[in-house]
């Protein structure tokens, strides 16, 4: 026997709803995301509600849905670029001055350590271009050209 809403037509919004999901069972992804919207989030939310009939769907979207977030989060971020002060820059061409530009490959050690306190973005372990993987002729190569940079940077003001 059909109710009244069935007679004349109307869907009611259980109804509804239930044709949303209908239409997504086929998706178990996209199935667990509108269940996931309406507020079930796990398998206890589903338990004595209509989407219990929808357990699998459910499970294999909300398993898909985790490992998509697990490999979001596993992916570096990117990396932020500092943005280096005037003061930096000065401070950098007086206390790397003494050293020998002539020379890349003297005080590699005292050179990688000036780059990495003054610009630990750039050249720090977790840097866009980490100067403790070089040897000295290379730490001394970007040495002399951070140094000139500094150097008109100190200039300019």
């Amino acid at each position: 026997m059909e109710n009244l809403e069935q007679k004349a037509g109307i869907e009611t919004p259980f109804q509804e709803q239930m044709k949303e999901f209908d239409n997504l069972a086929g998706n178990p992804l996209e199935f667990y995301k509108l269940a996931a919207r309406k507020g079930y989030h796990d398998e206890e939310d589903i338990q004595g509600t209509f989407l219990t009939g929808y357990r699998p769907i459910f499970l294999q979207g909300k398993a898909l849905a985790d490992r998509d977030q697990a490999s979001t989060d596993e992916q570096p971020t990117k990396k932020k670029r500092g943005i280096v002060k005037q003061e930096t820059y000065r401070s950098f061409a007086e206390e790397a001055g003494s050293l020998s530009s002539s020379s890349y490959e003297h005080y590699g050690s005292r050179k990688r350590q000036l780059l990495v306190k003054y610009f630990p973005c750039r050249f720090g372990d977790n840097g866009a271009q980490p100067v403790n993987k070089y040897e000295n002729v290379k730490v001394g190569a970007i040495f002399n050209v951070m140094i000139k940079q500094a150097r008109k940077a100190a200039v300019k003001r």
